[in-house]
């Protein structure tokens, strides 16, 4: 019960930082202006840079294209489906 309850949460988090990596690559192809447009795309930087900056740092931008939120996405996959793997094969 207490693994079930450890991947849930694990794969609630992977979701919901998934769909940030998401909202923030498509929120930088939109054309935006206007008070509430920054406002959210500043929440969306502040919640997806710590894991994008280093990402940036190994892979630059190329050819005006930011190649670090798929990567991120790449990441988040493998981490979160290795800890799901740990999390079942713990003796609770």
């Amino acid at each position: 019960m207490m693994a079930a309850l450890l991947v849930y949460l694990l794969n609630l988090a992977y979701r919901i930082f998934f769909f940030l990596l998401l909202a923030r690559a498509v929120a930088s192809w939109l054309p935006g202006s206007g008070p509430t447009y920054y406002r959210l795309f500043g929440v969306l930087r502040r919640l997806t840079d710590p894991l994008l900056a280093p990402i940036r740092r190994v892979i630059p931008a190329s050819g005006g294209l930011d190649f670090s939120p798929l990567v991120a996405m790449l990441l988040l996959g493998v981490v979160h489906r290795i800890l799901v793997t740990l999390v079942w094969s713990l003796p609770f």
